[in-house]
């Protein structure tokens, strides 16, 4: 009996003690990618513009700010900022005030130019549309360029724009959600159907109530022939694609949609959604075709705005919060998510040990031998369980990678205490 105790002890303490050392060699994984990049960034706080052919050989142009006071080779996350038609990147990055907050919060820039000034987004807009140009795999381009000559996190690319490009965002939102982490389109709906993302990403949609461009109940522009999508259908579609329990129809008899205000602006989370993902909208009262916070006025308006009117919303800083917050809330879910798992089944193969031992007092040295075979199964199928848990997401970011192994080890540790007490 007490060699029998004494084995399965052994047993299963060497397999937690295996478990440790997989946790700590994710840990030192965690560790290399931090450091990922061979050589430092050079000219932060500048803007550097570039171009490319693209396969169905258009040369196409973009450009990026590296943050200011930028140091080190740790991987930055990236905006993607998408001008309206017939605008510009240029003009993009002086009207949206995205580059002080990259300084203040270091990310990279990125603003692309597009095909004749206009963003193919489906159903819209202009050249981009007509010619049938894939921006979508212009902007996928982009991105495993920027991974060859910058320090980029491929995991947090994040994308917004207005009007037309925000139509695009909504777009990429659809056709790139691999390689997407959020999306955040102002004045500009989904015009892209049907919708089939390959996974299920964060929506933050902004729009003001007197937009006459892109009107808030869907119509005709004021500044041309196309039909926009409303704002309260993008909404549904969105939640209906991404499986939320609340939608802008079923909010406005069961008021389902949790609701907070700032300044001007009244901003609704959709309730839960698949995969931790969020759908949020928020509504500019007497908001026009603008982005909002970013009054400018020795610019000119921007073209075929119909209304000039600038909500007082700090867009570009919600924005950012809002992306940003998702890896805080992340990080939290997965760790607790792994503690639960690890807990549960470490309890499970607990209980499973103390009732081989107490059979294994009234049998025979060999029914002692398989009890501890069985146990050792339980252990094994209790850190597979944990590690198919830990990989479900198919975007997982290093915080949340971080978060997982220090709460695995510290579990790990206790349940060995814990095996050692009771056995």
């Amino acid at each position: 009996k007490t060699v029998a105790k004494m084995g399965m002890a052994s047993i299963l303490c060497l397999l937690f003690f295996c478990f440790c050392v997989v946790n700590i060699h994710a840990y030192q994984q965690h560790q290399q990618q931090q450091q990922s990049c061979s050589s430092p960034i050079l000219g932060w706080g500048n803007t550097f513009y570039r171009s490319m052919i693209t396969p169905d050989g258009r040369n196409r142009t973009y450009q990026y700010y590296l943050p200011a006071g930028g140091r080190g080779m740790i991987p930055l996350p990236v905006v993607f900022v998408f001008h309206g038609k017939d605008s510009s990147a240029r003009r993009a990055q002086r009207l949206f005030g995205w580059d002080p907050v990259a300084d203040a919060n270091q990310f990279i820039v990125v603003y692309p130019d597009g095909y004749e000034s206009t963003w193919n987004a489906g159903s819209c807009c202009g050249d981009a549309m007509a010619a049938n140009v894939d921006d979508v795999l212009y902007v996928s381009l982009i991105i495993d360029r920027l991974a060859d000559v910058l320090c980029i996190n491929q995991n947090r690319v994040y994308m917004t724009g207005m009007s037309n490009g925000g139509a695009m965002t909504q777009r990429l939102a659809c056709d790139l959600s691999t390689r997407i982490r959020a999306a955040a389109p102002v004045a500009g709906t989904l015009m892209k159907t049907p919708c089939t993302p390959d996974r299920a990403i964060p929506i933050y949609e902004i729009h003001g109530t007197n937009d006459l461009h892109v009107p808030f109940f869907g119509g005709q522009s004021c500044a041309g022939p196309v039909v926009w999508t409303s704002v309260p259908s993008t909404i549904d579609s969105w939640a209906s694609t991404i499986g939320c329990s609340c939608s802008y129809t079923t909010n406005t008899t069961q008021h389902c949609a949790t609701v907070s205000s700032q300044l001007d602006t009244t901003c609704s989370s959709f309730g839960t959604c698949r995969n931790n993902t969020r759908l949020h909208l928020c509504v500019v009262q007497n908001g026009g075709h603008t982005w909002p916070g970013m009054a400018q006025p020795n610019l000119p308006p921007q073209p075929g705005s119909c209304d000039g009117t600038v909500g007082q919303f700090p867009a570009t800083q919600n924005i950012w919060t809002f992306f940003n917050n998702l890896e805080n809330v992340d990080e939290t879910t997965s760790a607790t998510a792994t503690i639960a798992t690890t807990a549960t089944t470490t309890a499970a193969a607990i209980t499973t040990g103390t009732a081989t031992m107490s059979s294994s007092s009234s049998s025979s040295t060999a029914s002692s031998t398989s009890s501890s075979s069985s146990s050792s199964s339980s252990i094994v199928t209790s850190s597979t369980a944990t590690t198919t848990n830990s990989t479900t997401s198919t975007f997982t970011n290093k915080s949340s990678s971080l978060a997982k192994s220090r709460a695995s080890s510290i579990i790990c540790f206790i349940a060995t205490a814990i095996l050692f007490f009771i056995l």
